[in-house]
């Protein structure tokens, strides 16, 4: 059976398993209390306001949604922990706050809690007073809490409004990726779904009409795993690329490269073919062509290498097709750019002795039996033992 049908009963099975799963769910009859039956009170939870924050100016009042919250079974009380004293109040029965005309300049983070018999929950609402024309006074402490987001590559997102001494009149931001933006009035980032895979800092810039305070904003985004299930893309080979120094087939890897995909920062597959350490095995085996432009297919930069055989299922031939597993993979950290791949995201495999060799490259512990040879395992994410097993004499 090829490869890829394997991957494909394998993916089938896991659509068939979760619509079995979610089918199940929804068919199960609902279980229903009695109508005289005591439902127990819990804590209240999921306190939200939407939107969180309001911008008004200088000598204008005004009050906020009402918030949702599961109330836990009983009707809550809320409350916030500041702000009444600067014209600020809350409705204690439907948790609407409202602001007077009074309320000076300046940036209010509130803590709003909602309390019943059993506990309480709460969340942060933003007041935003700013003077006309710009604001007064100097600026300074401009800070992000947190000041930094990590999510996965196709997820829209936001910070949170940040805290500043002096009231800023704009916001701006510099260095930062497409698909990144500043609300001017706020200071509010937003990332769009189209932002690539990365680690960004970009300073954000609050300005008036007296100076400005600088932070720095980090934004990491992660190789999202569901951009890499399905084949959407046509491939590319550049066949016998030199890994190595030496001369002769052994360093010698091909490459095949999705075609039509516009991430800059893909992830990266060495796959090890077979044949029993002998002089029979090699790069262009049928299944290793399969396998390697499959996970092109898919989105991987997949790299098929020689490496060194000859003497079959010995400790020496083993280390030496080790080290030059080692060597091969050390290259392809170093031409992340050439190839337009991430060299933090590092898989390895293969099949019969290839996935022997991949057991063993991931599991070398330097003992003597391989002269205390250390492999370099740096950024290798999972390894894939597709088929095969190794002798005892060598495992």
């Amino acid at each position: 059976m090829s490869i890829a049908c394997h991957f494909s009963k394998k993916i089938s099975f896991l659509i068939t398993l979760s619509i079995l799963f979610l089918t199940g769910i929804t068919s199960c009859r609902r279980l229903e209390l009695p109508a005289n039956a005591q439902q127990s009170t819990t804590s209240p939870a999921n306190l939200v306001y939407s939107p969180y924050q309001s911008v008004v100016q200088l000598g204008q009042a005004g009050s906020a949604s009402a918030p949702s919250v599961n109330n836990g079974g009983e009707p809550v009380v809320y409350s916030i922990s500041a702000g009444s004293s600067t014209g600020i109040s809350i409705d204690a029965s439907t948790g609407v706050i409202s602001w007077t005309d009074a309320v000076p300049a300046g940036t209010y983070h509130l803590t709003v809690v909602a309390t019943n018999s059993i506990g309480s929950a709460s969340c942060t609402y933003t007041i935003i007073v700013q003077s006309t024309g710009g604001g007064a006074g100097s600026l300074s402490n401009l800070t992000y809490t947190p000041d930094s987001a990590s999510v996965y590559h196709g997820s829209s997102g936001m910070s949170q409004t940040p805290m500043i001494t002096g009231t800023p009149s704009s916001y701006s931001i510099s260095g930062a990726p497409a698909g990144v933006s500043i609300n001017a009035a706020t200071g509010v980032i937003s990332w769009s779904n189209s932002v690539d895979y990365g680690n960004y800092s970009f300073s954000v810039t609050a300005s008036n009409s007296t100076g400005s305070a600088s932070t720095v904003y980090k934004l990491v985004i992660k190789l999202n795993p569901d951009d890499y299930l399905t084949p959407r893309y046509t491939v590319s080979v550049t066949s016998n690329v030199a890994y190595g120094p030496t001369s002769g087939s052994f360093h010698l890897v091909d490459v095949y490269s999705p075609v039509g995909d516009n991430h800059t920062k893909r992830p990266a597959f060495m796959f090890l073919h077979g044949g029993g350490f002998q002089s029979s095995g090699t790069k262009t085996e049928s299944y290793v062509v399969e396998f390697c432009t499959y996970m092109a297919k898919c989105g991987y930069v997949a790299f098929a290498p020689n490496y060194n055989e000859g003497n079959g299922h010995t400790l020496p031939q083993n280390l030496a097709a080790a080290k030059d597993a080692d060597l091969c993979l050390q290259w392809i950290r170093n031409n992340g750019a050439t190839y337009q791949y991430d060299p933090t995201y590092l898989f390895v495999g293969g099949g019969s002795a290839g996935a022997h060799l991949a057991c063993n490259f991931n599991f070398f512990d330097g003992s003597s039996n391989y002269g205390g040879y250390q492999m370099n395992l740096t950024n290798i994410i999972a390894f894939a033992d597709c088929w095969g097993s190794s002798p005892d004499r060598d495992r």
